[in-house]
């Protein structure tokens, strides 16, 4: 009977241990994604790093990072097929000529508009008092007028290279690819974390 004890005791316990699930790590995302895999590396405060079960390395910010759990792994079976997609993103790009045009209109607000808002006030005040001082007295201030001419063509060149360099740095940042096609333009997505 003591023999009978120790065995059922000896299979309970590694019965237990044998019918635990298997665990996977879990990166919830603040943008509603979810990475299952194994966390392979986590700097507190900065980032974390998880390897899926296809290989695949992917490293997040912990800024852009909901909460990180461990759960048991699911089965292909138990995925819903049936969840809508997730809206997609949307990169709103600044057009150059619109810039441009908005600094003819108002010397600075093209700059402003390419989110260069520091130089298109700056902008506005140089050319618009330099305008002012050759408004007020043409004789005295003779050299305002033909100043803030150049500086005006100045601002709308800059506002259109502006709104450039940020469409530039829009797709660099979200590695955006644009390659043409037979019937239009191609565009692919993948984003570096």
């Amino acid at each position: 009977m003591k023999n009978f004890v120790v065995i059922f005791l000896f299979l309970f316990i590694f019965s237990g241990l044998f019918a635990q699930e298997k665990m996977q790590d879990v990166v919830y995302l603040k943008d509603g994604s979810i990475v299952r895999g194994v966390v392979i590396e986590q700097i507190v405060g900065e980032s974390v790093k998880i390897q899926t079960m296809d290989g695949s390395i992917f490293v997040y910010k912990m800024n852009n990072v909901s909460k990180i759990t461990k759960e048991p792994i699911i089965s292909v079976k138990e995925i819903d097929v049936s969840a809508k997609p997730k809206t997609p993103v949307v990169l709103s790009t600044k057009s150059p000529g619109t810039a441009a045009v908005l600094s003819v209109l108002i010397p600075g607000l093209g700059n402003i508009y390419a989110e260069k808002v520091g130089t298109g006030l700056w902008h506005m005040l140089v050319i618009s008092l330099n305008y002012a001082a050759y408004m007020s007295d043409p004789e005295k201030n003779k050299w305002s007028g033909p100043v803030a001419l150049l500086l005006h063509i100045f601002d709308i060149y800059e506002a259109y290279d502006n709104a450039t360099a940020y469409n530039e740095r829009l797709i660099k940042e979200h590695s955006l690819n644009v390659a043409p096609i037979k019937d239009g333009l191609i565009l692919s997505l993948s984003m570096k974390f």
